[in-house]
């Protein structure tokens, strides 16, 4: 299975990059192809709005445009190398601390530079993982990640990870993730 993991914490060592790397451990261990993106280390700028990824033909309504076949966005960024997996991957693990209750900006700008592309062709499952400084702050989160990754998507839901505190993840946490890696 070809898996792409959206991770959206600048700190390259922190907890979210640990959970991360566990994760996909245990998924290249069993086999699986693991692609990990740094959202936050790449450009990718905000949606603006334009829908030139959905050229609307003169007298079409707009919803009948929200389907395209290869939606185009008119913006060149590094987001091109999301869109060049996008309908590869059979699973997503979307990854991010928890900024003042949701995920982090470049985890959302990749949520809104998705409309281009709609659902994946190929995905089947979808993960989530969250590390915080607090406990209960990812209502947020999980409401955008079951709302539209997971449930737009309609995949299976492999479940919401989480992690909450100043030290690094425990090493029970991060078995947990590499196990679930390991039985996909």
């Amino acid at each position: 299975m070809n898996i792409l993991v959206l991770q959206g914490s600048p700190r390259l060592d922190g907890n979210t990059a640990k959970m991360c790397e566990a994760f996909a451990r245990g998924a290249r261990e069993a086999g699986h192809t693991v692609y990990i993106m740094n959202v936050a280390r790449m450009s990718i700028s905000e949606c603006q709005g334009c829908l030139k990824c959905h050229s609307i033909p003169q007298g079409e309504e707009l919803e009948a445009s929200l389907h395209p076949e290869d939606g185009r966005c008119a913006i060149r960024d590094d987001m091109d190398k999301i869109y060049e997996l996008w309908n590869e991957v059979e699973m997503m693990v979307f990854a991010s601390p928890v900024y003042y209750g949701s995920p982090t900006a470049p985890i959302l700008a990749v949520l809104h530079r998705s409309l281009a592309k709609f659902v994946p062709a190929k995905i089947k499952k979808t993960a989530l993982i969250l590390a915080s400084l607090y406990k209960d702050v990812y209502h947020a989160s999980e409401y955008i990640y079951y709302g539209y990754f997971q449930g737009y998507f309609n995949a299976e839901d492999c479940g919401v990870y989480t992690y909450a505190g100043l030290d690094d993840a425990p090493a029970d946490k991060l078995d947990e993730l590499e196990e679930l890696g390991r039985s996909l």
